[in-house]
C-alpha cells in the first residue's frame, strides 16, 4: 500500500484571504448603496410632493456616491494588484476635515437614529491616499452608527 501525504495549509489560508476579501468588499459596496437608496427615497418624497427644486443636490449626492462605488469597484481590482505585489497609493494633499465632513454628510442620510457630531475644529492638511483614507474613515463612522446607542 502506498500513501501520499498532502500539505494543504497554503490552500486553506487562500481560501480564508478569499472569504475575508469577500465580507470585506461587500460591505465596502453596502455603504454608498444605502446612501443612494436614501437619497433616492428623499428625492421619491420632493418630487411626489411636487418640490422639484430641492432635489438637485440629492441628485448631486447621488451621482458622488455613484462614483465611489466605482472607485471602489477600482479598489477591489487593486486588491488583486496587491495580492500580486503591484498596489499604488495615489499621494496627495488634501484637507482632513473636509473628508471628514464629507464622510459624515454621506453617512448621516442612512443613520435615521443616530446624529453625528464633527468635533474636528482645526483644518489640518495631509499628504496621503484621500480615497484609502476615505475608506477607513467610512468604515469607522459605519461601524459606530451600526453599534452604538443613538
Amino acid at each position: 500500500m502506498i500513501e501520499k501525504k498532502y500539505d494543504i495549509t497554503d490552500q486553506k489560508e487562500s481560501e480564508h484571504q478569499k472569504e475575508d476579501f469577500i465580507v470585506i468588499a461587500s460591505h465596502e459596496l453596502k455603504t454608498p448603496l444605502t446612501t443612494i437608496k436614501a437619497y433616492t427615497e428623499l428625492l421619491q418624497e420632493m418630487c411626489n410632493a411636487g418640490d422639484y427644486a430641492s432635489g438637485a443636490p440629492l441628485v448631486k449626492k447621488m451621482s458622488a456616491q455613484v462614483d465611489r462605488l466605482i472607485e471602489l469597484v477600482h479598489s477591489l481590482l487593486d486588491t488583486t494588484r496587491l495580492i500580486k505585489g503591484g498596489l499604488l497609493l495615489n499621494l496627495e494633499q488634501f484637507n482632513f476635515r473636509e473628508l471628514i465632513e464629507e464622510c459624515v454628510e454621506n453617512l448621516q442620510r442612512s443613520a435615521n437614529s443616530c446624529h453625528i457630531i464633527i468635533q474636528c475644529k482645526k483644518e489640518t492638511s495631509i499628504y496621503a491616499d484621500r480615497d484609502r483614507i476615505n475608506q477607513v474613515l467610512t468604515n469607522l463612522v459605519s461601524n459606530a452608527l451600526k453599534y452604538s446607542p443613538g
